[in-house]
């Protein structure tokens, strides 16, 4: 199972049903995701992505739970509005 794609997925999900709740008309979302796995390299000094299963049904939990662990600049930035812009002059 691709977890982090999974997780996208679901929150990609999520982000449908909200609008509609909201009144907010369906639009075209496109998905620019970089998919986050253990092998994405992460920037220098930066915190690297993990995940890992805190709760799993196949072991006996009643649901599955993870955590994960990252930096904003793993895969896509989620930080891009406050990234420098060194082109920008002050």
């Amino acid at each position: 199972m691709d977890d982090a794609h999974s997780v996208s997925q679901k929150l990609l999900e999520c982000a449908r049903v909200l609008a509609s709740l909201l009144g907010i008309r369906a639009m075209k979302i496109w998905d620019i995701s970089r998919t986050l796995s253990h092998d994405l390299a992460e920037w220098p000094g930066d915190e690297p992505f993990r995940f890992r299963a805190t709760n799993e049904i196949a072991k006996g939990a009643s649901v599955n739970l993870g955590a994960i662990t990252m930096s904003v600049h793993n895969g896509t930035h989620a930080d891009a509005p406050e990234a420098p812009d060194h082109r920008r002059r002050s």
